[in-house]
């Protein structure tokens, strides 16, 4: 090495100065609760081949390429494609442990693996090429690969365990080994970077080293003088290098002088640093063990971000491993054992404050139902799922929180809030949902007045359920309220004005309210609509839905705005948004924007303005921005920035013209409107994949597109399909993984397809069967998000469909040879058949008399229809007609004039259907004249043998039939169904008066069994009743005694202090006895309280069916303190066994009684006649149930006992007092109101076991 320059020296000295004013001025750790950074998943569920990411790139056509340590993943932005290593497959991929992954200047895929070298991805052959780096065998090591970089002149650099830094020409293979000495820190190489002026950066975990342009020095980084444990690193600001280590955080070298270290302590959210990148805005990010943190260093900012395991954007693991940044800025996050996190820094600009229930500054309820901005800055939400309110610094989170406090009647009233109002003279007002208004005073920090409705005063509140809240400019609050109307309070008043359907309003179920500027009240509705209210002069103007042009789009209105140019917009539910403005009648004609128009949703929740005047409304499935003179709308969904589940009605605040607050069912979204862009419209669409099948031999095979690498070449890529390619898949994507899943695809195959063919909504894939042969050009195009401007492909794609093997000039050529043979066999064939017809009709003829003689003998005959000379011909007369048997051939009208007028209809409508073609066939059965004046029934049957050039009937060819005989047969069947009908007729009536007495029987019985359920539960609790009242008796009696003697000593004490005879003795005595008294008086009064609290809360359960959350093994204890006067006048023992914060969400009246059942049964019938006896209690929760088991080591049941044990009246105590109900209301209250089951098991000596399973929750069952 030369020696130093003096003014080298100077200019480190001056750098060291630099370094140590930049540490003074290093970012700080941001402290705002709102976050701007959120994280989309992609993990194993996805299609990821395993969850720990070691490498990620994206190559020229913007596929993604991801290393695993179980195979390489190919994303196209709608599907992950895997390779891995197969052995009987040379070109497979050489080892399914990925290491890292480079994009040579080619933009060739290379990779380094664990244990197979290096590798290059070939895409004409979808297969890889493997590089050996230890050709002779003498470096095993070497085929470790932990680090590739392109050196941006046609090599590659590879890092390997062998200790050897590499370079691979890409294009010869030709593998060069750089001559330097690193001593042993190139055995464990982890990161290597290329920078800017050529110098060669290498991250090891003995130290970090540069290698000098030309390759022919080394510089090795220091902190302190020690060596660096090197993980990463990455070229800063000016040519600085950035290296991340392993516990020494992050620091930034100058040279070799230090200029920034960022540690722990300083906002890093850990010090074990794992990769580095900086967006294209210059913030670093800083990927380490415990999360991952974003450096602004311009700003002096820290922002920090850890695994969320609650929220569905968080980051998905806190060990980073890799990070890549694509070519549309989007962050990818490699972590170990947890894939991938996408985050785009284009949703910045919206940033969400979550639901944390582990962090006390943060929501409570992740729904946000209500929001309003105080005068002082602060930020009011309410929430739902008894979240209540809280007020929101914008910097430190929720400083303070209202909810419900059953001990105080001064709390809110609800912790369920529908709306807010701070009114002018700063008092805060929460509506709720079930307890009417609470007021909260500027001066009082959660003291609240109450506003309720109550029945026996009309001048309060009309209902409990408010929905919404106004202040008008007369300082009148209007309150909109589901089920009551509209309720007026004026100033200083404490009565309230009812305003409903008798004052003109259309309904009482107001959803929302709206002050306009001429002081009209604007009231929106659940069902029907708005209403205009005139606060002066009382009129009511209706607006609804309808066909009329200018009508609303929907009755179901959520909020009411009014712009600043006198436009009233409505939100509404289901009909999208609509515009209203005043016509020259000065009634308000309406225009809707819905989904057809472009609105993201067609469910609406609230509306404002920004500054410049746009619209911005909160939707079902993001946040919209309209420009209302043109009404353009840009939509924002999930990958933009807005709530993926969308907003709540009315939930909507504003800090400033431009800052916006909206709630949703995710907390609340912030933006600044002047900082929202447009959304990332779609690059152009390519063909991602092509598979073909084929269904003669069942294969599935991809197909490559033949492309040239070299871009801007005129040639077009091609697609080569087989002739035997019955089905072929093209898979399109625009490589857009910000918003894959809402580009819109179409396609045209020109010479295929006439018309455009536009994909569903989610599809990216064209499917074409049976190409015929030829060539084909493929067009394709994207849409943006519900966007009408189309993105076409660069070019379309040639699909060349190759002829069948059978169909070629040669082929052709054979076919006229066989063609001719076939034509002379032809002829000769035909003249053999010629010869042949002839003595077929020799036949025939012979055929027809054996056939006449046959039906002749059978007594059938032969006719002909011909129409077109309206005449019918006999072949084979053998009935004797009132016309002459041996005329054969008569006109149509004579033989209607024989058949019987009552089948004339018959035979009329069976020729009709034939003559208009709606049949082939004839068929009738009808009566027809005889030549003795009699009738025969006949039946005909004929089909259609000739028809004319228009294809109308010629001619009808027939059999007829005499069937008189079986006629008359059918005549006598129908006689005897008639006779049987009538009997099963009366039969019937009488079985359904039998079945009406036995329904009135069983009715009576299901009553009676009701009253005796109802008698035996108030029994129960009138044996409670006594029960307690006697074991109160004994405390309270102690208590009064002790108090009376504590009264006569007070009086002895006082006339010895009277008559100056008090001695010291005495004092002291009497402070004994006071002691003494008053501890046994509180002793006394506490067992009296416990057992009063217990008697209560089992009295009201048992007394209601209202369903609560109850901590199991406290109200099993205070079920055995009610049944203790029971109890205790038996030597038996009851123990339970039950977790002591076990909650059940049930019905505890039924628990009750189910187990004092239960325990009086063990006691009556179990321990009859015995002198001891042990109840146990069991309860755990097994598989999301609550398994209770009950037993007792009484006398048991035989067999027949247990299986009739829960029928009701079933006892073995008949006449001593048993009625047989108690098992039977036991298993009904387990199985149909607590949705449970019940099993009994007992033997004779072996006592009984219940065993008792519930849901954790029991009122859905109920329900």
């Amino acid at each position: 090495m030369a020696p130093r320059s003096p003014w080298l020296a100077y200019l480190s000295i001056i750098l060291v100065l630099f370094a140590q004013i930049a540490w003074a001025a290093r970012p700080q750790s941001a402290a705002s609760v709102f976050d701007d950074v959120r994280f989309r998943p992609v993990t194993v569920e996805d299609g990821l081949s395993q969850s720990t990411v070691r490498s990620m790139v994206q190559d020229l056509s913007g596929t993604v390429w991801v290393g695993t340590i179980d195979g390489l993943n190919r994303l196209d932005a709608h599907s992950i494609r895997v390779y891995r290593h197969a052995d009987d497959q040379p070109n497979s991929l050489p080892d399914n442990h990925v290491a890292t992954l480079v994009l040579a200047t080619s933009g060739e895929l290379w990779l380094g693996t664990q244990g197979r070298g290096l590798a290059r991805y070939r895409p004409e052959t979808d297969d890889f090429e493997q590089i050996d780096l230890d050709p002779d065998g003498s470096l095993p090591a070497a085929n470790s690969v932990s680090a590739l970089v392109s050196d941006g002149a046609g090599g590659i650099w590879v890092a390997s365990a062998g200790g050897r830094l590499r370079r691979v020409d890409t294009h010869t293979r030709r593998i060069e080994t750089l001559g330097l000495d690193f001593g042993p820190a190139l055995t464990a190489v982890r990161d290597l970077a290329l920078l800017d002026d050529g110098r060669l950066a290498v991250a090891s975990g003995i130290g970090a080293f540069v290698v000098s342009a030309d390759r022919k020095q080394i510089q090795e980084l220091k902190l302190d003088g020690h060596a660096l444990n090197a993980y990463t690193l990455v070229q800063g600001n000016r040519g600085a290098i950035l290296v991340g280590t392993g516990s020494d955080g992050l620091i930034e070298f100058q040279n070799q002088t230090v200029l920034n270290h960022y540690r722990a302590k300083d906002g890093l959210v850990s010090d074990a640093v794992r990769s580095l990148k900086r967006d294209a805005s210059g913030r670093l990010w800083v990927g380490t063990n415990g999360g991952i943190s974003r450096i602004d260093q311009r700003h002096r900012q820290i922002d920090s971000w850890t695994q969320d395991p609650i929220g569905r954007n968080g980051l998905g693991g806190n060990r980073v491993e890799s990070m890549m940044i694509d070519r549309d800025g989007l962050l990818w996050i490699g972590t170990w054992s947890n894939g991938i996190s996408i985050h785009d820094p284009q949703t910045e600009s919206f940033q969400t404050f979550k639901y944390r229930p582990d962090r006390p500054n943060f929501l409570a309820s992740s729904t946000v139902t209500a929001l309003t901005m105080t005068h002082d800055g602060m930020l009011i939400a309410g929430l739902h799922e008894e979240g209540g309110g809280a007020r929101i610094d914008l910097q430190q989170g929720v400083v303070q929180r209202y909810l419900h406090d059953p001990a105080r009647t001064d709390s809110i009233a609800a912790s369920s809030i529908a709306t807010l109002l701070e009114r002018r003279d700063g008092s805060l007002w929460f509506g709720t949902q079930t307890a009417g208004l609470s007021k909260l005073r500027p001066d009082s920090r959660d003291h609240f007045e109450l506003y309720q409705y109550d029945p026996a005063a009309p001048t309060s509140l009309s209902s409990n359920n408010v929905a919404d809240l106004l202040e008008d400019r007369s300082g009148n609050l209007w309150v909109a309220t589901i089920g009551g109307g509209i309720d007026r309070l004026c100033p200083g008043c404490t009565d309230f004005e009812r305003l409903g359907s008798t004052d003109g309003l259309s309904s009482v179920y107001a959803n929302t309210l709206l002050e306009t500027a001429d002081g009209g009240i604007w009231i929106g509705y659940r069902t029907v609509g708005v209403d205009r209210l005139d606060p002066v002069t009382g009129v009511v103007t209706a607006y609804r839905a309808g066909a009329t042009p200018g009508s609303l789009s929907s009755n179901a209105v959520t909020h009411l705005y009014e712009a600043r140019d006198g436009s009233l917009w409505v939100a509404t539910q289901g009909g999208g948004l609509n515009r209203g403005r005043r016509d020259d009648a000065g009634r308000y004609v309406f225009h809707a924007l819905r989904r057809a128009e472009g609105l993201g949703s067609d469910m609406v929740s609230a509306v404002g303005e920004d500054g410049s005047g746009a619209i911005w409304v909160s939707t079902a499935t993001g946040i919209s921005r309209i420009n209302p003179a043109d009404q353009s709308i840009v939509n924002f969904g999930w990958s933009e920035g807005a709530q993926r589940r969308g907003y709540f009605v009315g939930a909507i605040a504003k800090q400033s013209e431009d800052i916006f607050y909206f709630g949703g069912l995710e907390g609340i979204t912030r933006f600044d409107a002047r900082r929202i862009g447009e959304p990332r419209p779609p690059r152009r669409p390519q063909i991602s994949a092509i598979t073909a099948l084929s269904r003669e031999q069942a294969t599935h095979r991809r197909i490559a597109v033949s492309r040239p690498l070299q871009a801007g070449t005129p040639t077009l890529a091609t697609v080569d399909l087989a002739y035997d390619d019955d089905i072929v898949h093209f898979e399109f994507s625009t490589f857009n993984f910000a918003n894959a899943e809402s580009i819109h695809y179409a396609y045209q195959l020109e010479g295929f397809d006439e018309h455009w063919v536009n994909l569903e909504d989610g599809s990216n894939r064209a499917t074409f069967t049976d190409l015929p042969a030829g060539e084909y050009a493929l067009f394709v195009r994207a849409a943006g998000p519900r966007s009408l401007r189309w993105i076409d492909s660069e070019g379309p794609v040639v699909v060349r469909v190759a002829s069948a093997p059978w169909w070629n000039p040669f082929a052709i050529a054979a076919y006229a040879v066989l063609l001719l043979c076939l034509g002379t066999w032809l002829g000769w064939t035909l003249w053999q058949a010629v010869r042949q017809r002839l003595a077929a009709q020799q036949r025939l003829q012979e055929s027809e008399q054996r056939l006449a003689l046959a039906l002749e003998a059978s007594g059938d005959e032969i006719w002909e229809c011909d129409f077109l000379d309206h005449r019918l011909i006999r072949f084979t007369p053998h009935i004797e007609l009132r016309i002459p048997s041996d005329t054969k051939v008569f006109s149509m009208s004579m033989l209607r004039d024989i058949v019987h007028p009552d089948d004339l209809h018959i035979f009329d409508h069976a020729m009709r259907d034939v003559l208009k073609g709606t049949k082939e066939q004839m068929r009738a059965t009808y009566r027809m004249g005889l030549a003795n004046g009699g009738w025969i029934w006949v039946q005909s049957y004929g089909r259609v043998v000739e028809r004319d050039a228009q294809g109308l009937v010629r001619r009808i060819a027939g059999v007829s039939r005499d069937v008189s005989e079986i006629m008359a047969q059918d005549e006598a069947l129908q006689r005897i169904n008639q006779d049987l009908e009538r009997r099963v007729e009366s039969r019937t009536r009488d079985f359904q008066i039998a079945n009406e007495h036995l329904r009135r029987t069983l009715d009576d019985l299901r009553n009676a069994q009701k009253q005796l359920v109802e008698s035996e539960k108030m029994a129960a609790l009138g044996g409670l009743v006594a029960g307690v009242a006697h074991e109160i008796n004994t405390p309270l009696g102690i208590g009064v005694t002790a108090a009376s003697h504590l009264e006569t000593e007070s009086r002895r004490i006082g006339e010895q202090a009277r008559q100056n005879t008090l001695k010291r003795s005495d004092l002291e005595q009497f402070l004994a006895i006071a002691d003494e008294s008053s501890q046994l008086i509180l002793r006394n009064l506490r067992r009296a309280d416990h057992l009063i609290k217990s008697f209560k809360q089992v009295a009201v359960d048992q007394s209601s069916e209202q369903r609560r959350m109850v901590n199991l093994r406290e109200y099993l204890d205070e079920i055995l303190t009610s049944l203790q006067p029971r109890l205790k006048k038996t030597p038996f023992k009851v123990s339970i066994d039950c977790p002591g914060d076990l909650l059940v969400d049930t019905f505890p009246g039924a628990l009750y009684q189910v187990f004092v059942n239960l325990v009086m049964n063990s006691i009556i019938h179990g321990f009859e006649g015995r002198e001891h006896g042990q109840i146990e209690i069991h309860a755990s929760v097994q598989r999301d149930r609550l398994c209770i088991v009950y037993r007792d080591d009484g006398r048991g049941m035989a067999v027949e006992v247990v299986a009739r044990i829960f029928e009701p009246f079933f006892t073995t105590k008949r006449g001593q007092g048993g009625s047989g109900l108690g098992m039977h209301i036991v298993y009904n209250l387990v199985v149909q109101l607590l949705g449970g089951s019940v099993r009994c098991q007992s033997e004779p000596g072996q006592g009984v076991q219940f065993l008792i399973e519930l849901p954790l929750a029991s009122g859905d069952a109920a329900r």
